[in-house]
């Protein structure tokens, strides 16, 4: 009896309390209502949603057994805090933002208007390289260049940017190009290639250097969001990129072409908060060049005086660009 108390104590310490177990019971069956499945379905080897035929399920290796997972609805079932943590990390392998388990056992899940859409979809249509295009604010009429990256790391979608880019050598630097193919490339390893390869490279200028954001993707129906921060030093600056995609089709068999999206930088000092326009072509349909006038005039914004809007239209040329170049 004596050397089960200890486990039995631990095990009471760690045993959620009714108010958590009635709201784990809550957002458990909203998940799956959400996702258009259930345990059944997925533990069947079905991880399609019925919402959207073409939308897979991730992360199923993260649910607890088959049996767990319907004692879940159950009142009388106390979930262990493993199980809670297996469901979370299927959760965040399907919505956007990320939660924390304490979230599921302390809010009402429902009722928060960020997860009333649906989950992720199409987003291995956005994995890959994209070549950016964005104009100079302090240099009038000069374009700088980017390359986006965004890829897949542990059931999420996550990318970065590199800006700066001042000419078309630097653009199509094989070094650079070289540290944009790492899988995953995180800030560290970005300074090593900045103080190795980029200070000392013939396309960089010397006092100049490219600047380094990462951040989460968030992928809708609509639109992709992407909020980007930089990790260098006390360089406090963040990024929001949005993408309209609501033109393209439901069902999609092609990488992403391109298209135009809006910048918003924030103003953590020493930078002013600005707002712009930057075009997207995906690497596989090649670069255009910084003084192409082609690009200049698709950046161009245009404005009712009232606000600025990003038009099917106006992202229409930048897959046009993409399908332009590959036929070159």
């Amino acid at each position: 009896m004596e050397t089960n108390a200890p486990s039995n104590h631990r095990a009471h310490r760690n045993a959620l309390a009714p108010e958590e177990a009635r709201l784990f019971r809550l957002n458990y069956s909203f998940m799956w209502t959400t996702l258009g499945s259930s345990p059944y379905l997925v533990k069947s080897g079905q991880t399609r949603s019925s919402h959207a035929s073409d939308t897979w399920l991730r992360g199923v290796e993260n649910l607890p057994s088959y049996a767990i997972c319907f004692a879940c609805y159950r009142d009388d079932y106390i979930p262990s805090r493993k199980t809670v943590f297996g469901i979370v990390d299927f959760f965040n392998s399907n919505f956007t933002p990320a939660i924390t388990p304490w979230q599921f056992l302390h809010e009402d899940l429902s009722q928060s208007p960020l997860y009333l859409s649906k989950p992720f979809r199409y987003d291995e249509y956005f994995i890959g390289v994209y070549n950016c295009y964005y104009p100079a604010s302090r240099e009038e009429n000069n374009i700088f260049g980017g390359v986006l990256k965004i890829f897949r790391s542990s059931d999420m979608l996550k990318a970065f940017l590199i800006t700066s880019i001042r000419s078309d050598e630097a653009f199509s630097d094989p070094v650079l190009r070289s540290f944009v193919n790492i899988p995953s490339p995180n800030p560290n390893d970005f300074r090593i290639f900045q103080d190795r390869y980029a200070q000392n490279s013939p396309f960089v200028k010397k006092g100049r250097r490219y600047y380094y954001f990462e951040g989460n993707v968030e992928v809708t129906d609509s639109s992709v969001l992407i909020v980007f921060r930089c990790y260098e030093g006390n360089d406090a600056r963040k990024l929001i990129v949005t993408l309209n995609i609501q033109r393209l089709p439901s069902l999609r068999s092609e990488p992403y072409h391109g298209g135009l999206a809006f910048v918003l930088t924030t103003s953590d000092t020493p930078y002013m908060t600005r707002l712009y326009p930057m075009g997207l072509i995906n690497d596989l349909y090649g670069r255009y060049s910084l003084q192409d006038e082609c690009i200049s005039k698709s950046l161009k914004l245009h404005t009712n005086g009232r606000d600025i809007r990003l038009t099917d239209k106006a992202d229409d040329v930048w897959n046009d660009l993409a399908l332009a170049n590959l036929s070159k």
